[in-house]
């Protein structure tokens, strides 16, 4: 998405009216799909209207999506395998186990469904609801769908490809899943009340043929590819999880290790700060380096 003039910090780059806004409770009323839980319901959606073809009025967007999001659940094991990070390794297992989880689920739940779509259908489905999807909040939701008179506060959640936690309604808002993510924060997104709308808002500015982002959160390249699948660059978000063992043997390590000295320089450059298991009263802690000294 490319800047088609001078855009200030504070405008608005896109606003969704509520009607445009892809949502199972939309497409499903008066259908068993929605007492299913959110993230089901609307693969369920995603399915239905996509077999519609023309007839559906969601026709012009669905045909815009991709084929397939890249998320770990649909890669191949022997893909898997070359990321080369446990802990990363350990997610995408457990998502490959969750889309086992999915289709039993599918298939089980609403057999009237499953018998007319095939796994790649369902494949695709999910990728899509996983990735591109936005979360509204339930009160949110049913106050918009109320009246137009406002509420306090933005009961809403932030871009696509957010986590379901049964609380809230997942949807696809059309042209704001289309924006590339920017580690910096450079925007803000969420339902507005008062405009029935779900909005934008730059908190960058940007010259007339620039790129456009969205703003995810100040995610590391692990977390990155564990929900989208892609990492970038130079991330300034970037971390690791190490175990007190790796800590310990890192500490105990001298600078004239033969095996730090054969290992790219870059390697060490790029490990900014270090993620540090919980404390005891639960709080995370971070510490800059690698060394790391105190209980």
């Amino acid at each position: 998405m490319a800047a088609t003039g001078i855009i200030q910090p504070g405008d608005v780059l896109v606003s969704v009216p509520l009607s445009a806004i892809f949502s199972h409770h939309e497409l499903c009323v008066g259908s068993e799909l929605v007492e299913l839980a959110p993230e089901y319901a609307l693969l369920v959606a995603i399915l239905l209207e996509s077999r519609k073809g023309r007839k559906s009025a969601w026709y012009e967007y669905l045909r815009l999506l991709p084929e397939q999001e890249p998320i770990l659940a649909t890669w191949k094991i022997q893909d898997i395998e070359l990321l080369q990070d446990p802990k990363l390794l350990e997610s995408a297992m457990a998502e490959k186990r969750k889309w086992k989880e999915v289709l039993s689920i599918f298939q089980q739940a609403i057999p009237n469904y499953s018998k007319d779509f095939t796994v790649n259908d369902i494949a695709w489905a999910w990728s899509i609801a996983a990735s591109r999807s936005a979360y509204m909040e339930k009160k949110a939701w049913k106050e918009s769908k109320r009246s137009r008179k406002p509420v306090k506060g933005n009961h809403s959640g932030r871009g696509p490809g957010c986590t379901y936690d049964g609380s809230g309604v997942g949807v696809l808002i059309p042209l704001l899943d289309m924006f590339n993510h920017s580690c910096q924060p450079v925007s803000t997104a969420g339902y507005n009340l008062e405009s029935n709308t779900y909005d934008l808002i730059a908190d960058a500015g940007y010259a007339e043929g620039e790129q456009v982002f969205i703003h995810y959160g100040p995610l590391s390249n692990r977390e990155l590819m564990e929900h989208w699948g892609f990492s970038l660059a130079d991330n300034p978000h970037d971390s690791f999880i190490l175990s007190m063992s790796e800590i310990t043997r890192v500490e105990n390590t001298t600078l004239t290790h033969p095996e730090l000295l054969t290992r790219p320089r870059s390697l060490v450059l790029r490990i900014r700060s270090v993620r540090m298991p919980h404390t005891l009263l639960g709080l995370p802690r971070r510490h800059s380096g690698i060394r790391y000294r105190g209980s």
